[in-house]
């Protein structure tokens, strides 16, 4: 994941220190060969793994997923 002054993982990291977001449900999505570590993707709790380019429709149908699991109110 590369993003400007802080990566995804980093950006993660972030997220989940901060208590009232360590549940929200956050989508990594990667480049085609190139698999995050899957430790690192349990430990930081992702809801979904996408590899990139993704159709919108896969787009949808995990946000569609997670909205049904979850109530969000953050």
């Amino acid at each position: 994941m590369q993003m400007p002054e802080m990566d995804g993982v980093a950006t993660a990291t972030a997220i989940r220190e901060i208590p009232k977001y360590q549940s929200l449900p956050l989508v990594m999505l990667t480049p085609i060969g190139k698999s995050p570590e899957k430790n690192l993707v349990q430990e930081l709790n992702f809801a979904a793994l996408l590899n990139k380019p993704i159709k919108q429709s896969q787009l949808q149908n995990i946000l569609q997923e997670i909205f049904s699991q979850n109530t969000i109110n953050y």
